[in-house]
């Protein structure tokens, strides 16, 4: 008879130091060992706790987004922002989005503009209009009321942002049709 397991942890215990330096010609640092031990630490934590995916498939954009959205020290994010070439405060969007929708909210959030059928975009206007009793403003396949704006990704599923602080966040998972986001219950806290 084996003795039980012991209760897992709800956060992985990390580690604050790397016991020695690399040799001066690798290509990588203690402090980036550091950090990379860190996340596979809490990636293992997540997949035993919460039965998360590995996200090993990921691809670079949407694994920034996964690992922005760990807790992470305020250095370290500045430091994976500007590594990244974006702000923290674009980080932070990619990390919301990752939260919120998993990749599909990441690479909707990224998603170059593109232009809908006139039908299709006619029928969304009107849709959003007997929503919100005011028309949309259209721009390619965003269609914004207000401080909401629903777009429509090129997979054909509807995303909602909102505008929190000057930025447009994503608000609420992706939705197979408009009506599914207009009849949510409203946009999330996170």
């Amino acid at each position: 008879m084996h003795p039980p397991l012991p209760e897992l942890p709800d956060r992985p215990v990390m580690a604050t130091s790397w016991p020695s330096d690399p040799p001066a010609n690798a290509p990588f640092t203690g402090t980036g060992l550091l950090n990379l031990l860190n996340d596979a630490a809490y990636r293992a934590n997540s997949m035993l706790v919460d039965h998360s995916a590995s996200g090993l498939q990921n691809d670079p954009l949407v694994d920034l987004a996964r690992r922005a959205s760990t807790p992470l020290p305020s250095a370290l994010r500045k430091a994976l922002a500007a590594s990244a070439g974006l702000t923290v405060g674009s980080l932070d969007q990619q990390s919301i989005a990752f939260k919120i929708a998993g990749p599909e909210g990441v690479h909707t959030l990224n998603e170059k503009s593109w232009t809908p059928s006139p039908s299709d975009a006619a029928r969304a206007a009107e849709t959003i209009t007997a929503h919100h009793q005011s028309e949309p403003t259209t721009r390619a396949n965003a269609f914004s009321v207000d401080d909401v704006r629903y777009t429509l990704s090129q997979s054909g599923r509807w995303a909602r942002f909102v505008r929190r602080s000057g930025r447009w966040r994503l608000d609420s998972p992706l939705a197979d049709t408009l009506d599914e986001l207009l009849t949510d219950t409203g946009p999330s806290d996170g």
